[in-house]
């Protein structure tokens, strides 16, 4: 009794468990890389970020600073200021307040950003003021008014160069003020417009910024309150940084919290995973139908194998009878595996000289209407000598139609073709069309397919002048050498109308099927198909214009076994 061996598991099962295997690898190294890579990436900006919020805070202190030696240079030292403090006369009083008022508006123009400026002298009741254009004026008018109500009485609002943020309805402001016995001049800027810069600084759209004053009270925006009033600030996180001014009373915090980074990571995985399913369940329904398929198959005709082998030894014991007979049968097998493969390439070929036959049938039609009508015409005027050279003509063409639809034709006789088609167009017409060839002598014999050149010397026809007098067409022939093969390139050119935009994107689209269903493009199409059956991708077809003439270049390949 004797035992089967057990067979190893299937090459293709382990192929896609390791396929697997490396998957989830690939998988976890990408995760791992993009988390990597994505807090690298949300580091470098996060710095990129803070170094452009220090770059702009520094340039708005020099500003700062600028405005704060203008105020006590104005204060100490200005003409202007002294005469309104000291003059009795109300009118150079006057005249010294709009040399001010000038003064400190040519100035608010030298310095980057948005300043108001009010100067006051509760002692004769002086005031002047000039605000930028962007600042709310009637916000500016009421602070104006409290900066009066307290030099009126006497109370220092600011000290030591330090801007104040004060608030005058909902607007935020930066306030510095220079006092100098009665006479004070203040300057003040919106925090909006001072701190604009901050909109295009922070990393991301989840990011948020507040503005502090020296209490941790906030001062702007206000959009931020609610976050910050949350208790967002005892949980910032790394992506949080506070930024001090050397000439504000302030401190400005900006908080990044990168929400969107995570979402992408998430999306990143679930895309993995929803591949790793489609994966995994592709390689189940490969490995269910290989099992079923073709190894169960394999494996019973390597049990008979087996079987017929062990029969082999024993009629070796027994005589020579059986194992003639057990021979017999299985050279008879292979004998069929080999018709049956036999049979299975004859059937494409057959196939594929059917198509072929089929598609040259459908160019052949495409002529007898235009004939058929010809005849008639002609019937109709009692024409009877030209219905005479017109059937002599038409016997050559048809014949020429009729032959072997598969049989190859010398470039001589497809040229031959084309003159007796013109002959018979310009018998029905009553016209003189001309064609030009340029066909060197050695390329006559080559052999093309038949009615290659015929269609589009009918396309040129039919797409004519109204007088087919005015109709040329020129038929060109040329060798091309290359690495691959030798090749002849035929171009059909006519003055016909030439294509369109959209008729030259159709017919040079590659692997393109052309609309038919108004039999414009019923040859082109049938041409296309019969080069691809004959040369496969071995061939060219390219439509063009020159001028006011289309054109149309052929390339085919010039071997004898093509042509046999």
């Amino acid at each position: 009794m004797s035992t089967k061996s057990k067979l190893p598991g299937p090459a293709l099962r382990k192929i896609m468990l390791w396929l697997l295997v490396l998957f989830l690898l690939i998988l976890a190294a990408g995760v791992a890389a993009l988390t990597a890579v994505g807090r690298e990436s949300r580091e470098s900006e996060w710095e990129r970020s803070c170094q452009a919020i220090e770059e702009r805070l520094k340039s708005l202190d020099n500003s700062l600073s600028s405005l704060n030696l203008y105020l006590a240079d104005l204060m100490l030292t200005s003409t202007d200021v002294q005469d309104i403090l000291t003059q009795q006369d109300s009118q150079k009083r006057n005249a010294a307040a709009r040399q001010l008022q000038a003064n400190l508006v040519a100035h608010g123009e030298l310095i980057p950003g948005y300043y108001n400026f009010f100067f006051y002298d509760s002692q004769s009741g002086v005031e002047v003021f000039c605000y930028d254009s962007v600042s709310d004026y009637n916000a500016c008018t009421r602070l104006r008014g409290w900066i009066r109500e307290q030099a009126q009485a006497g109370a220092k609002i600011s000290s030591n160069f330090l801007w104040e943020p004060v608030s005058a309805g909902k607007e935020a402001y930066l306030l510095q003020c220079n006092q100098l016995g009665s006479a004070m001049i203040a300057c003040w800027t919106p925090c909006n417009l001072a701190f604009s810069f901050l909109s295009g600084t922070v990393p991301s759209e989840e990011s948020f910024y507040t503005v502090l004053d020296k209490d941790g009270t906030l001062v702007f925006p206000k959009e931020s309150e609610e976050i910050f009033m949350s208790g967002e600030r005892d949980k910032l996180g790394r992506y949080s940084q506070e930024f001090t001014m050397r000439y504000g009373d302030l401190t400005m915090l900006v908080v990044d919290r990168p929400s969107g980074y995570q979402k992408m990571l998430m999306l990143f995985t679930i895309f993995f995973l929803v591949t790793l399913g489609i994966v995994a369940g592709f390689a189940v329904y490969t490995l269910t139908y290989f099992q079923r398929y073709i190894q169960q198959p394999f494996q019973r005709l390597q049990d008979h194998v087996n079987d017929f082998a062990s029969t082999r030894k024993e009629a070796k014991r027994k005589g020579f009878a059986e194992l003639n007979m057990a021979m017999a049968a299985f050279d008879s097998l292979v004998d069929q595996l080999n018709e049956l493969k036999i049979e299975q390439y004859e059937e494409k070929i057959y196939l594929a000289k059917t198509q072929l036959e089929f598609f040259q049938l459908q160019i052949k039609p495409h002529f007898f209407v235009n004939a058929f009508s010809i005849l008639h015409g002609m019937a109709q005027k009692k024409e009877y000598a030209r219905i005479q050279q017109f059937c002599i003509t038409l016997s050559d063409y048809v014949r020429y139609l009729f032959r072997d639809g598969l049989s190859m034709v010398s470039l001589e006789d497809e040229l031959k073709v084309v003159r007796d088609y013109l002959d018979i167009q310009n018998i029905r017409y009553r016209a003189q069309s001309a064609l030009g060839e340029d066909i060197p002598p050695e390329l006559l014999s080559v052999n093309i397919p038949p009615l290659l050149l015929l269609t589009f010397v009918e396309n040129a026809v039919k797409h004519s002048v109204e007088d087919l007098s005015m109709l040329a067409i020129f038929i060109q022939a040329q060798p091309v050498h290359q690495e691959d093969g030798d090749s002849i390139r035929l171009t059909v050119s006519g003055n016909c109308s030439g294509f369109s935009q959209e008729d030259l994107a159709e017919l040079n689209a590659p692997e393109q099927n052309l609309p038919s269903s108004d039999g414009l493009h019923v040859g082109v199409e049938n041409v296309r198909k019969r080069l691809s059956l004959m040369y496969g991708v071995e061939f060219q077809l390219h439509f063009s214009n020159r001028g006011e003439s289309s054109v149309v270049e052929i390339v085919i390949p010039n071997r004898p076994d093509l042509h046999s």
